[in-house]
C-alpha cells in the first residue's frame, strides 16, 4: 500500500499517494483505472499533491482497486515492452536509399508542377496527387 487514507466513511475515501506530485499522463492513468473499477462510482484525481478522493458502492472493492493501482506503472508507455515502433525509435531511423530516391522524385516533380503548370493545371495535379495519396 502506497497511500495514506486522509479520510474514510461509508460512502467515500480520500487518499493521498506517497508520491508527492504527479504528471498529468500519470494522473490521467489513475483516474482512468480507478473509474472503470468495480464498486467506484465516482473519482477525482489531484495531480498536484498525489491525492485521489472515491464514492464508492463497495467500500471493499474500493480499497482492493487502490491497492492495485500504481501511477508510475500505469502512465509507462503500453507499447514500449511490444514489437511496435515508438516515436522516439522512429525519429533515429534512418531511410533506405531507395525510399530517398523515390520521395526526391515525388518533390522534384511537385515543384516543377508548382512552377511551370498554369494555376487551373496545378490545381488538378495536387487534386490527382491527394486521391493517389488517399488509395496508398
Amino acid at each position: 500500500m502506497d497511500y495514506t487514507i486522509m479520510h474514510l466513511t461509508g460512502r467515500s475515501v480520500r487518499v493521498r499517494y506517497n508520491s508527492k506530485h504527479w504528471s498529468k499522463k500519470e494522473a490521467l492513468a489513475v483516474k482512468q483505472a480507478l473509474s472503470e473499477a468495480d464498486g467506484v462510482e465516482k473519482v477525482r484525481v489531484y495531480a498536484a499533491n498525489g491525492g485521489v478522493y472515491l464514492e464508492y458502492t463497495d467500500q471493499k472493492q474500493a480499497l482492493s482497486a487502490l491497492n492495485a493501482v500504481s501511477p508510475e506503472t500505469l502512465a509507462k508507455d503500453p507499447y514500449a515492452d511490444a514489437d511496435y515502433i515508438t516515436a522516439e525509435e522512429l525519429a533515429t531511423r534512418k531511410l533506405h536509399p531507395d525510399v530517398k530516391k523515390d520521395m526526391r522524385n515525388e518533390i522534384l516533380v511537385e515543384a516543377a508542377a508548382d512552377l511551370f503548370l498554369p494555376a487551373p493545371a496545378q490545381f488538378g495535379f495536387h487534386l490527382y496527387q491527394l486521391a493517389k495519396l488517399k488509395n496508398k
